[in-house]
């Protein structure tokens, strides 16, 4: 702001330019089962325009929650939706949760459009994040010796054993 004679004054990180587009990014880089993450999507339509609609879909299965925004849950096409938003076209930070389910693993794919006066526009940025790598830590095997013929019953201790864990002696 500048007051007539000169003197003025700004606000650092007051403002900040979202440019026209549509972007969705994760809170975690990879996910474990049963961890909430947050989704979030900066929605920002041209202000020529005349008013706009999202919708994202998460992984198949996951449990959705906390939808930002006016957003609903159809849970028959498995989308979160938001708008339309009418005569608006001012940017909106929406966001929800996703709950991977136990069982979860390797890669996830998210997608989603953002309808722009009926044109669709691909969700840019994070689309697919994949299962936390759980590293297992062996600490003591007992007993420390058995014969080479086998048989010998042995106890791991540890930690990060996940189901479905096998070892070799």
């Amino acid at each position: 702001v500048t007051n007539p004679g000169g003197a003025s004054a700004t606000l650092a990180g007051g403002f900040t330019y979202v440019a026209a587009g549509v972007v969705r990014s994760l809170s975690a880089a990879t996910y474990t089962p049963g961890t909430l993450l947050t989704v979030t999507i900066v929605a920002a339509p041209d202000t020529s325009k005349s008013g706009y609609a999202a919708e994202d879909t998460p992984p198949a299965g996951w449990t959705v929650s906390a939808i930002s925004s006016g957003g609903a849950w159809d849970g028959t096409n498995g989308k979160v939706k938001w708008g339309p938003f009418p005569s608006d076209v001012w940017a909106r930070k929406l966001t929800y949760k996703v709950l991977p389910p136990a069982g979860a693993t390797g890669t996830q794919t998210f997608a989603g459009v953002m309808s722009v006066d009926g044109t669709d526009v691909v969700i840019g940025g994070v689309s697919q994040i994949n299962a936390t790598v759980v590293v297992p830590t062996l600490t003591a095997i007992a007993p420390a010796s058995g014969t080479t013929v086998g048989g010998t019953a042995v106890t791991l201790t540890g930690t990060n054993f996940v189901a479905g864990v096998t070892a070799t002696v």
